[in-house]
């Protein structure tokens, strides 16, 4: 003798075989068992991404420094380091400061990074020195090849704009 057993009885069967995540529907409640995944954490307290080319007024704050210089040594020193556009850097300096090169010779080869102040040249980056921080309000750093395209190839080293208060 064969056992009926009616269809929606092995269904529902096999529905309480089911994990308790596939029971529930879209409609359910949300006390059921499947939850929403938690919010994704924040970032970490006093961790503030920084624009490498940039210099904020907030950043400057709270900082102990004799000058401009010394500010934009410790907090961007990359900044400094003097990387010509499109020529072997090493090459550069080592012709440029060797003895077999004359002076006009070596004053072509040297590369000088500049400061602009309120969009006019001010200098070179040693005049920082003589500038207060809490005469500026941004330093930006213009890279090589941007300052080159804008101000031309005497500019091979970039650029440090100063906007001041």
């Amino acid at each position: 003798m064969k056992l009926r057993v009616p269809l929606l009885a092995v269904c529902l069967a096999g529905v309480a075989a089911l994990p308790a995540r596939a029971q529930t529907t879209p409609s359910a409640p949300a006390d059921s068992a499947v939850r929403a995944a938690p919010p994704a954490a924040p970032a970490p307290a006093g961790r503030v991404r920084r624009n490498p080319n940039v210099i904020t007024a907030a950043e400057l704050e709270g900082q102990i420094a004799t000058d401009v210089y010394e500010m934009v040594r410790r907090l961007r020193p990359q900044w400094l380091r003097v990387r010509p556009s499109g020529s072997n850097e090493d090459a550069t300096r080592t012709r440029a400061y060797s003895p077999m090169v004359s002076s006009q010779a070596r004053s072509e080869l040297a590369v000088v990074l500049y400061v602009f102040v309120d969009g006019a040249r001010a200098g070179e980056v040693g005049d920082l020195r003589r500038m207060e921080i809490t005469n500026v309000r941004e330093l930006r750093f213009v890279p090589s090849a941007d300052a080159v395209t804008r101000w031309g190839r005497d500019y091979s080293a970039g650029v440090i704009e100063v906007t001041s208060r």
